[in-house]
């Protein structure tokens, strides 16, 4: 049954939060026109056009780390949960690699143009994912760190998940290369949930923590790639054996014994702190 939870009912609050409260608690088709008028409020809005803004300019900053939320794969992921069931970018034709998207392109309003940004963003991910799947990103990981020193497309497990789901969330669920990717991480998981993992080209880079540990954000992004997957094509046997198998299950066991032991346990030096307890 869905809710209602209408404005005359004293609930309202931005327009992303509108819209999916209309999708996800009201069961709004996402082509009705409540919900279209909706959608065009969230593309409008300063704060969303500024993560597509960030997104139109894909790949973004050459990555050092995986640190900072403004990085602009976080903004692509976060905006693939906003607009989930919207049918933006409208496929992946939706704009040419290096065409409209770009910073500086926009539309008469002087705002980027959301599905050209989200479309040539797709489509610059799929020109840079190799042949088991996974997209990459440039990076530039010192020697002594364990990294080549130079500006490589690789991969790490903390950042190829949110691509991945990216992906997923914008039409791509049934892509066989998607797929592809999605089982290549699935079956980095170990016993303890998913590991610190790197692309091959980072050479020995690792994360500060032991090999026998998880690592809890990619771990958590791992979830939410196996659940996005099972949303996106509901009833495919794939999609639902990913998400019920004995790798999910040893993800969710590690993330609430990271929870549990949050005093004591810090894997990776992931720290939740104490002021909740």
């Amino acid at each position: 049954m869905a809710l209602s939870l209408s404005t005359e009912d004293g609930f309202s609050g931005p327009p992303w939060v509108r819209y999916r409260r209309l999708l996800d608690l009201e069961g709004v088709p996402p082509d009705a026109p409540e919900a279209r008028a909706a959608l065009d409020e969230v593309l409008a809005a300063p704060e969303v056009r500024a993560l597509l803004s960030d997104v139109a300019s894909w790949p973004g900053t050459v990555l050092a780390g995986h640190r900072s939320p403004s990085q602009t794969f976080h903004s692509l992921g976060f905006l693939a949960e906003l607009l989930a069931g919207s049918g933006l970018p409208n496929g992946p034709e939706a704009a040419e690699p290096g065409g409209a998207g770009r910073t500086g392109d926009s539309n008469p309003r002087g705002s980027v143009d959301g599905p050209a940004a989200l479309g040539a963003a797709i489509a610059r991910i799929r020109e840079r994912t190799g042949p088991d799947g996974i997209p990459r990103l440039p990076m530039t990981y010192p020697a002594h760190f364990g990294g080549p020193g130079t500006e490589t497309w690789c991969w790490a497990l903390c950042d190829a998940p949110i691509l991945l789901r990216a992906r997923v969330r914008f039409g791509g669920a049934s892509e066989p290369l998607v797929r592809r990717g999605i089982r290549t991480l699935a079956a980095m998981a170990e016993s303890f949930g998913w590991p610190c993992r790197v692309a091959p080209e980072l050479g020995s880079f690792r994360g500060p923590g032991k090999k026998s540990d998880p690592c809890p954000f990619a771990t958590l992004i791992m979830l939410e790639l196996l659940a996005a997957l099972r949303e996106e094509a509901p009833g495919d046997p794939e999609a639902e054996a990913l998400a019920e198998g004995t790798q999910a299950a040893a993800g969710v066991e590690a993330l609430l014994d990271c929870w549990e032991r949050s005093e004591s346990r810090h894997p990776y030096m992931f720290f939740m702190g104490t002021d909740f307890r």
